[in-house]
C-alpha cells in the first residue's frame, strides 16, 4: 500500500509541475504588458492615469464601495491601454474617460 500511495503522489506532483510550467510560459508570452506603454503621448497617459485614479477613489468613497476595487479597475485600465491594439487609438480625453469608467464598472460588478 505504501508504494502505491507514493507512486500516485509522484504522478500528481509531475502533473502539477507540468501544468505550472505551462502556465508560466503562457504568462511570459501572451499576458505580458507594460504599465506605461512607450508611445509619443506617454506623459499625457501618466497625467491622465493619475487623474483617473483620483477620480476612481472619490467615486468609490462617495458610494461606499470597497477601496480595493480601484486597484482592480486600474489594473484593467492599464491592461487595456497597454494592449497593442489600443495604443494607437487612445489619444483623447474622452477615450481615456470611457476606458476608466468601463474599467471601474467591471471591477465593481465583478469584485463587489
Amino acid at each position: 500500500m505504501g508504494y502505491r500511495y507514493h507512486e500516485e503522489q509522484r504522478r500528481c506532483w509531475d502533473f502539477s509541475t507540468a501544468e505550472l510550467g505551462s502556465l508560466f510560459r503562457k504568462e511570459r508570452s501572451a499576458y505580458r504588458y507594460k504599465i506605461f506603454p512607450q508611445h509619443k503621448e506617454n506623459s499625457i497617459l501618466i497625467h491622465w492615469r493619475y487623474k483617473i485614479c483620483d477620480w476612481c477613489y472619490e467615486f468609490i468613497d462617495h458610494y461606499n464601495f470597497d477601496r480595493e476595487v480601484v486597484g482592480v479597475a486600474i489594473y484593467y485600465f492599464d491592461r487595456y491601454i497597454s494592449s497593442q491594439s489600443s495604443c494607437e487609438s487612445v489619444h483623447t480625453k474622452a477615450k481615456f474617460q470611457i476606458i476608466a469608467v468601463t474599467s471601474l464598472f467591471l471591477a465593481i460588478k465583478i469584485h463587489s
